[in-house]
Parts: C-alpha cells; sequence; structure tokens
C-alpha cells in the first residue's frame, strides 16, 4: 500500500513541476492575466492536495497513544 501512496505523491509533485512550468512559459508568451491565474489556481489546488495527503499520511503513520489508564473502574 505504501508504493501506491508514495506513487500518488510523486504524481501531485510531478504535476506541481509541469504546471510551474506551464506558468513560467505563459509569462513568458505574454498570455493573458485570465489563463495566468487559471494556471496558478490549478498549482494551488495541487499544492493544497500534496498538503492534504501529507497530513493525512502523518495521521495514518502515528501511533496510538495508550489511554487504557484513563477507564479504571474501581
Amino acid at each position: 500500500m505504501d508504493d501506491f501512496e508514495d506513487e500518488s505523491m510523486n504524481k501531485l509533485l510531478e504535476k506541481q513541476q509541469e504546471l510551474k512550468k506551464k506558468l513560467v512559459l505563459a509569462h513568458r508568451a505574454g498570455m493573458s492575466m485570465q489563463i495566468v491565474g487559471q494556471i496558478q489556481n490549478m498549482i494551488d489546488t495541487v499544492e493544497f492536495e500534496i498538503y492534504n495527503k501529507s497530513e493525512m499520511d502523518k495521521i495514518k503513520h502515528q501511533k496510538p497513544d495508550d489511554d487504557t489508564d484513563d477507564f479504571i473502574i474501581g
């Protein structure tokens, strides 16, 4: 399962790099701010997905705390 998760993260990172290259090309080509804005929005979306995936992976790999002491019935 970790291989799939790593592959998914790698695809997101590749997409991010690809979009950043397109953004640079759009600026250099003098494309309209609407097009540049759309590319930037796509980059923001991918970066948000990367952040969410990273946070979910952290949660998934955390060891649960042993809270059994809180439930002492006396």
